[in-house]
Parts: structure tokens; sequence; C-alpha cells
């Protein structure tokens, strides 16, 4: 069995695959790559709604919620989320900083990391 009884015997054929098979291959890599990407945007920009809503529910608490505001955002929280919210008092939720998101393979694949610079004490 040889590569040979697989390849097209006639001049039509091997030009159909030499112009068609490669096409083809591009074509695929270049919707892989388009809808991965795309996918990861929505991803981001859905989770950063999702962050920013329940900042703005979080907002609506003022500093010393009584209990009907805390009903009615653990309301609101049903109502446009179908979660639940839970309200502790005097809760302080971590303040780190996160890093830049791994957003796909890609990014991932060719990011470049910098090294520390000694000259700035690091």
């Amino acid at each position: 069995m040889q590569l040979r009884e697989f390849l097209p015997k006639t001049l039509f054929g091997r030009m159909l695959s030499i112009i068609l098979v490669p096409m083809i291959f591009v074509q695929v890599i270049t919707v892989f790559i388009f809808y991965e990407r795309h996918w990861d945007t929505v991803t981001r920009h859905m989770a950063q709604n999702l962050a920013g809503e329940i900042g703005l529910l979080i907002d609506n608490l003022g500093t010393r919620p009584d209990q009907a505001a805390v009903e009615a955002v653990t309301n609101k929280g049903w109502q446009y989320f179908n979660f639940p919210i839970h309200f502790q008092n005097d809760a302080i939720l971590p303040n780190k900083p996160l890093g830049p998101p791994e957003s796909s393979r890609n990014d991932a694949a060719t990011r470049i990391e910098k090294p520390a610079c000694p000259a700035m004490g690091s």
C-alpha cells in the first residue's frame, strides 16, 4: 500500500488536488481561529456585563442597607439572574487584582513573558 495508490492519476485530478486541498485546508483553519476568538470575546463580554450588573445591585444597597433593601436586591437577583444572592452583614470581599484573562490557546501560546528587570529593584 503506497501513497501513489491514493493520488490522482489524471492531470485534471492533480490540478484539482493542488488547488483545492490547500484552499480547503486554509478555510478550515481560518474558520477555527475565527470562531475560537469570537467565542472568547463573547464570553469575556458576558462575564464583564454580569459583573457590572451585580456591582449595580451592590451599589443600590448602599453602605448600611436595611432589611427591605436587602430583600429587594435578593428578589432582583432571582428575577434577573436566576441564582440566589446572599447578603452578609459586615462581610468584606478580598480586594485582589486579577491578571489578564487566558482568552485562548493561541494567545497563551504566543504570549511573551517579560523578564524582571534587576535594575528596577523588583
